[in-house]
């Protein structure tokens, strides 16, 4: 009876069932500056950043803010507070891109890779034709 007290907790360790809270972050606090050609600000243009999860690549939470008169646009971190467990491809994790649409400017994504995603940057639009950025799954 004892060694099974001992054994089952045991078991249940090593084999990653066991469920831990953990503060996860779903969106970081992020923000893109936008510029032209010319190093001048753009100003209205239409931003999201997209989550998706690494495992399944399934889009996960999506925001969308507009470029302010400098070019910025914020978005403020998203975090929960979840109960996970460790599996064999370890806990869920979570990849970020841009999508950058501007009339007059060429659309812009950041690299789908998102372990390469820069939570602060500046990016130069081209001019050209745009289109909006891909809709969220379903819609």
């Amino acid at each position: 009876m004892k060694a099974a007290l001992i054994g089952l907790p045991l078991a249940a360790i090593l084999a990653g069932c066991v469920p831990y809270p953990v503060n996860k972050t779903l969106q970081p606090a992020a923000r893109l500056q936008l510029l032209d050609q010319r190093g001048m600000p753009v100003a209205d243009a239409e931003v999201t950043l997209i989550s998706r999860n690494r495992f399944g690549q399934s889009e996960h939470l999506r925001q969308t803010g507009h470029s302010d008169a400098q070019g910025w646009v914020h978005f403020n971190r998203m975090a929960e507070w979840r109960v996970e467990t460790s599996m064999l491809h370890g806990s869920a994790q979570y990849l970020w891109n841009w999508c950058v649409y501007r009339p007059g400017f060429v659309t812009w994504q950041s690299t789908p890779e998102g372990d390469r995603f820069n939570r602060e940057q500046s990016v130069r639009l081209l001019p050209g034709a745009s289109r909006p950025c891909p809709p969220a799954p379903g819609e």
